[in-house]
């Protein structure tokens, strides 16, 4: 396993609502971000990321999460919205998950441009005394028709796919002095070790619930630092048992 270095559930594009928990035994605070795609609200997984939280007993940090979000565009149409920027502006954050297009990696011209917009997002998190974090994201489902329909063939294969995500994001995080939550790399092991356990939709690209619930899962043992064996929390769409098994793969 890597290291840390429509109205449905699906409809949470938008600027969302604030997602608290609150231990009853405060000791610290936490406010969090996320500015991204469908790979980010699929499944609302920031707020997952608080409903875990809620079912820690270990936990007594107040965490505070709201998203900026919209279907299919990445971190340039998410800068030229004003409701992001309000959204930066409205709170003193501690950290700003950036999650950008889930092809960005995949030729040198996106990866450029991505290079640019993450260091542009950067120095406008930093002017508010937040840190950045980038979201690596998964390749597609392995075997799926992504890899053999004409128009997406040069996706190659899932191990393709991860080594640029991990590849390129891994770079960035180091050029900006940010931390990569490495997602792509848990879903690559997932997919490997648990082929029953499916993370995706039908589409053989979005996070199903289990994909959602392993990122929102992966962000909280960051932001915890401590291994998650007290979590209860397991979202609709999610058995108890794969539930206990991506707890244990994110330990």
């Amino acid at each position: 396993m890597p290291m840390m270095t429509g109205q449905s559930l699906n409809s949470q594009a938008g600027v969302s609502a604030y997602h608290e928990a609150i231990p009853p035994n405060v000791q610290a605070g936490l406010r969090i971000l996320f500015i991204g795609n469908s790979y980010t609200f699929y499944n609302d997984m920031p707020k997952q990321m608080v409903e875990i939280a809620k079912s820690d007993p270990q936990n007594t940090t107040h965490y505070m999460v709201k998203s900026v979000t919209q279907d299919g565009i990445g971190l340039k149409e998410l800068w030229d919205m004003p409701e992001t920027h309000q959204a930066l502006a409205e709170q003193k954050w501690d950290f700003v998950v950036l999650q950008e297009q889930s092809y960005w990696a995949m030729n040198t011209e996106s990866v450029l441009n991505t290079y640019k917009m993450v260091r542009g997002w950067d120095a406008e998190i930093k002017k508010t005394g937040a840190r950045t974090l980038l979201f690596t994201t998964w390749p597609r489902k392995p075997a799926s028709n992504w890899y053999t329909n004409e128009d997406s063939a040069f996706l190659r294969n899932p191990e393709f796919m991860l080594n640029k995500f991990t590849l390129h994001t891994n770079a960035l995080a180091e050029k900006i002095g940010a931390v990569a939550i490495p997602a792509g790399g848990y879903w690559g092991y997932v997919n490997n070790a648990y082929p029953d356990i499916d993370l995706y939709t039908n589409d053989g690209s979005h996070p199903g619930p289990a994909g959602s619930y392993l990122n929102a899962l992966l962000f909280y043992r960051y932001f915890a630092q401590y291994p998650l064996g007290g979590v209860t929390y397991v979202p609709p769409g999610v058995s108890a048992d794969t539930a206990k098994i991506l707890r244990a793969v994110v330990q």
